[in-house]
């Protein structure tokens, strides 16, 4: 379903996928230099390790929020 609103727009690059989205944030995350576990955790991976999940929630979401602050897209919406 994806596939055929791409074709319809005029995007007919086989390539382009609905999980662009996910790599297209992912790379914009490694541009900007935030941590491989944090956008990992971001694009819904799970942690490898049980410490992955420790951390108080209140700062962990504040200290999310700046790091995606960071994150630019040339000629999106004025970013």
């Amino acid at each position: 379903m994806f596939g055929r609103y791409l074709t319809r727009i005029g995007l007919e690059d086989r390539e382009l996928v609905f999980h662009s989205f996910r790599h297209n944030f992912k790379t914009a995350c490694r541009f900007v230099n935030i941590p491989t576990e944090v956008h990992d955790e971001l694009t819904g991976h799970r942690p490898m390790t049980v410490g992955g999940w420790y951390g108080e929630r209140q700062r962990r979401i504040e200290y999310l929020k700046e790091l995606v602050d960071r994150i630019e897209y040339g000629g999106v919406g004025g970013y």
